[in-house]
């Protein structure tokens, strides 16, 4: 597991790159790699550190390369969030479709793949500004990953848009295809130009 701590005021590009270009070996190990935003200090994939703030994340780089989209979870450690990753992951290696807008479980736990608008990332590529580093692309002018949220559930089985739903789950949660816009919260117009523009280079294209 990847950790990206911070939006650097002069360069996200340089700020993600020791990221980008670690996710090559995790491609290699488990067929993705995960980079954890707003996580504490730890880079471990055992990390269990709660998020510095409320705008915390998860995503993942190379799985548009075997045809599943990019996943975005909020509301888990990282840890946890490479446990559910790693689970989906290997039921599509194994045979079984996606489980778009559908409720499956792992163990005691359920969760839900939801896609997510283009307009996230265009709003603000640097919410995976280590995806574009690593696959040498910039997002200007060029197609935009596929994204999609696993959403997790509660022990009786309802998700955050359900009133039934724990609402500790619910508020822990932020689902992004109810606001693409404001989670999390935008680099500034000046850092978002810069990175639209920069020359990403450097790594091997995991998509």
């Amino acid at each position: 597991m990847l950790q990206v701590m911070t939006r650097h005021p002069a360069s996200i590009a340089a700020a993600t790159a020791p990221a980008a270009a670690a996710a090559t070996d995790q491609i290699l190990r488990n067929g993705f790699a995960l980079v954890a935003v707003g996580f504490g200090d730890c880079s471990g994939v055992s990390c269990h550190c709660p998020p510095d703030g409320d705008h915390a994340f998860t995503y993942t780089i190379g799985l548009t390369a075997v045809g599943l989209p990019e996943f975005v979870i909020t509301g888990l450690s990282p840890v946890h969030a490479m446990q559910l990753t790693a689970h989906v992951y290997q039921q599509f290696r194994n045979g079984s479709p996606l489980p778009i807008n559908q409720r499956h479980w792992l163990g005691a736990a359920p969760f839900i793949v939801r896609p997510v608008s283009d307009q996230w990332l265009a709003n603000d590529p640097t919410r995976m500004a280590a995806w574009f580093v690593h696959a040498g692309r910039s997002p200007r002018g060029e197609l935009l990953p596929q994204v999609a949220q696993i959403v997790w559930g509660d022990a009786d089985g309802y998700f955050p848009d359900d009133p039934r739903c724990d609402r500790f789950v619910a508020d822990d949660q932020h689902i992004i295809a109810d606001d693409p816009f404001g989670f999390p919260r935008r680099a500034t117009r000046d850092q978002r130009r810069q990175f639209r523009h920069a020359g990403v280079s450097g790594h091997r294209r995991s998509a």
